[in-house]
């Protein structure tokens, strides 16, 4: 897509979708089917096969197989939608980041392209040729917040300002401390807090919505997760709470 294309219907610098890239992709879907209610109807992209994740009947991401050979750990992998892949990407470099994988094609879907941030969170931008999903939607099973934890919360927040028209506000949020919101106008789109630990990786986490949380988090480890966090109340947002799920993937949970 050019820089004179005609803007998408979806407003830009938005997530998207999420893929899940796991080495054990039959484990991963009967976890998430249990624990989530999430489906994976199979869907095709230049030849290319793979589940889908839908919540409610709507696409919201991928399961992807990984190989365990490549000694990286099952992960979320999200997707914001940027107007030009190309323009992004020739700013990522100047701005601290680095491109891991240039622009790549899927017929049918766009171009995407995985790239890390100054503190090294992985994150895929991708132009879309259709509208894609919003998570925009209380109903259970979809994608609510994007949290980055983050090892420079300062260089991150200007990389994310500068490469996608994103505010960062910096302040103190109750029960949880520093706290950076990334807005676009108006609209909260995403939070950044500092890294727990020097050992820990920067990393986007997704919160998935999901009735009556303690249950979802109690079966959750009846198979194979591991609890990280909560469920805990955040003033002004609800029950929340941070699982491993049994390949080691880490996702959010909250209460709706």
């Amino acid at each position: 897509m050019s820089a004179d294309s005609p803007p998408l219907p979806l407003p830009c610098a938005r997530f998207a979708r999420c893929d899940l890239m796991t080495t054990d992709p039959e484990g991963s879907r009967a976890f998430y089917e249990a624990v989530v209610g999430w489906s994976f109807p199979e869907r095709s992209s230049g030849g290319f096969t793979y589940p889908g994740i839908d919540a409610g009947g709507v696409g919201i991401g991928g399961l992807m197989a990984m190989d365990a050979a490549a000694g990286l750990p099952a992960h979320w992998m999200p997707y914001i939608a940027v107007a030009d892949i190309d323009a992004a990407l020739a700013r990522v470099a100047g701005l601290g980041g680095e491109v891991c994988q240039p622009a790549v094609e899927l017929p049918g879907l766009g171009r995407f392209s995985i790239i890390t941030d100054p503190a090294g969170a992985w994150v895929t931008l991708m132009t879309f040729e259709q509208t894609p999903t919003q998570y925009e939607s209380s109903d259970a099973g979809r994608y609510g917040w994007f949290e980055l934890v983050s090892q420079d919360v300062d260089a991150v927040g200007a990389f994310y300002a500068a490469l996608l028209d994103w505010d960062a506000a910096r302040g103190v949020m109750p029960g949880i401390g520093d706290y950076t919101t990334f807005t676009k106008g108006e609209e909260p789109l995403a939070g950044m807090l500092p890294a727990p630990m020097p050992e820990t990786r920067s990393h986007w986490l997704g919160y998935v919505k999901v009735e009556d949380i303690d249950a979802r988090v109690a079966l959750a480890k009846t198979l194979g997760a591991e609890v990280l966090h909560g469920p805990a109340t955040t003033p002004g947002l609800g029950r929340m709470a941070t699982i491993r799920d049994p390949q080691g993937a880490v996702v959010g949970l909250w209460g709706i």
